[in-house]
């Protein structure tokens, strides 16, 4: 059974390495790295539709089907649990989205090992000098893919836990995200400069980019720090600050110490309330 399965493994996988070697790319390598990339993502995709569809079970052992490779073989067994709970977790069609879920992730694995071998055999090729194909990055995937098939089948043996199906998730995108990194380190970008003028150099850029984060800091402690001392020297005079004064509120229904004073005192505290209004939103 084990056989068949890797076998099963080996032909989906043939399908995007075919695809790569009979590509026009000059790169075949950095190809495969995103062919992989996006076969994971939809190995992630069909693993939700997967548990939206209620098939996690669809197949109850792990690795084959009821000690078989294909639900074809298993059709006897799958037919005798469908019939004993029509409504249950074991049904033809369930077993089949269960099947070709784990069919996706022999084919991604497989992939993953080409990529670790073909790091490692250009590495060692070129004496250890193409910083490209260093191997330890693949291998890691490798390791990782690993682990990740461990938890595909315990989520199986440990029928659905939410705890194990969630890490089983976790893993499956932090391998999607290590993937996209790989595939970024396969592209080589051009510098961007505008016509006419030469491109800066990345330590100028980062100076620039540091000095405007600067002054916006600067710019936000000092909008609080007006913020702050105008609440304050409203305090100081006994008068309740924009943040405590109410929305509407006529002068009668104020204390007789409370209420505006009048004259040139009155205007300047005015002017300086409408200052502070203008100011501090800015």
């Amino acid at each position: 059974m084990l056989i068949q399965l890797a076998v099963m493994g080996l032909l989906v996988a043939l399908i995007p390495l075919t695809l790569t070697w009979v590509s026009n790319d000059a790169d075949k390598y950095r190809k495969l790295v995103w062919i992989t990339l996006f076969l994971t993502f939809d190995l992630i995709m069909f693993g939700a539709f997967t548990r939206l569809t209620d098939s996690g079970l669809g197949c109850p052992d792990w690795p084959g089907c009821y000690g078989h490779s294909n639900p074809l073989l298993a059709h006897e067994h799958i037919s005798a649990a469908q019939e004993a709970m029509p409504t249950g977790p074991v049904t033809v069609a369930k077993a089949w989205i269960e099947m070709i879920h784990r069919y996706l992730a022999m084919a991604v694995g497989v992939l993953i090992i080409t990529l670790m071998v073909i790091a490692w055999r250009r590495w060692i090729k070129s004496g250890r000098t193409e910083l490209k194909f260093r191997p330890w990055f693949p291998t890691l995937l490798f390791l990782f893919v690993c682990l990740q098939g461990a938890f595909g089948a315990w989520t199986v043996t440990m029928k659905l836990q939410p705890v194990i199906v969630t890490i089983h998730l976790l893993l499956g995108l932090t391998l999607l995200a290590m993937l996209t990194w790989l595939g970024a380190r396969q592209n080589v970008h051009a510098p961007v400069s505008s016509p006419g003028r030469p491109h800066r150099r990345p330590a100028a850029r980062h100076h620039a980019h540091a000095r405007i984060r600067r002054h916006r800091h600067a710019a936000r402690g000092s909008e609080t720090a007006q913020g702050l001392a105008a609440d304050r020297r409203r305090h100081q005079r006994g008068r309740p600050s924009l943040h405590d004064r109410p929305a509407r509120q006529s002068d009668d229904a104020l204390p007789q110490g409370r209420r505006p004073q009048q004259g040139q005192e009155g205007h300047q505290q005015t002017a300086a309330r409408i200052e502070h209004r203008i100011r501090l939103p800015c």
